[in-house]
């Protein structure tokens, strides 16, 4: 594209001379003083317009897409920590897990004393939340209060311990805990979203 965009920008009298070979174009131009201004006048303005030729396809394609927030690496960090903490003054042992708006990993931490079995449970639940931008408790509810088989739909997990991270309304992220009970477990991610700013 960017070739064909040369050709474009050129004028007839420019063509002609490409056409002679860069040598004579050379010459002509160091030959001609008067002329030197507006050749590399040209010059400058030819590549102007091939660049806002050439972006104009990114340009486009930017307006079809849309920017997605993610909760950071260092912020999934704090949230770890920062559940970890609660979950010692609370003296629970748990696995904790952070993901993005994916349900991706960002943040583990097995605690000192949590079951082997708790992590992957932590790591689902966290997941769960993250795909489907709610809490793994209305799940759980859902199940339990009008006996809907959600449990078989791929990444739903109706359990407690799974809440979401939001920036105003949006989801950019998620915890899930795994290691006490279901109470437990709940208060302690509700109570680290709440702390996510």
């Amino acid at each position: 594209m960017v070739s064909v965009s040369s050709f474009l920008l050129c004028d007839v009298y420019d063509f002609a001379i490409l056409a002679e070979g860069k040598s004579k174009r050379h010459d002509w131009v160091n030959n001609n003083i008067s002329n030197k201004v507006p050749f590399a006048m040209k010059k400058i303005l030819a590549a102007f317009a091939s660049t806002l030729l050439c972006a104009s396809p990114a340009l486009a394609q930017a307006a079809s897409t849309a920017p997605q927030l993610n909760i950071t690496t260092d912020a999934a960090m704090d949230m770890a920590h920062y559940a970890v903490g609660l979950a010692e003054s609370r003296h629970l042992k748990l696995c904790i897990a952070v993901e993005d708006t994916d349900g991706n990993l960002v943040a583990f931490i097995r605690m000192q004393g949590a079951y082997a079995g708790c992590v992957e449970a932590s790591i689902a639940k966290a997941k769960s939340a993250a795909r489907f931008a709610r809490n793994t408790i209305e799940f759980f509810d859902a199940a339990r209060a009008q006996n809907l088989p959600i449990g078989f739909v791929p990444g739903i997990l109706p359990s407690a311990g799974g809440a979401v991270f939001k920036q105003g309304e949006t989801v950019v992220g998620s915890i899930g805990t795994s290691g006490d009970t279901n109470e437990a477990e709940q208060a302690l991610v509700v109570d680290t979203a709440k702390h996510f700013h």
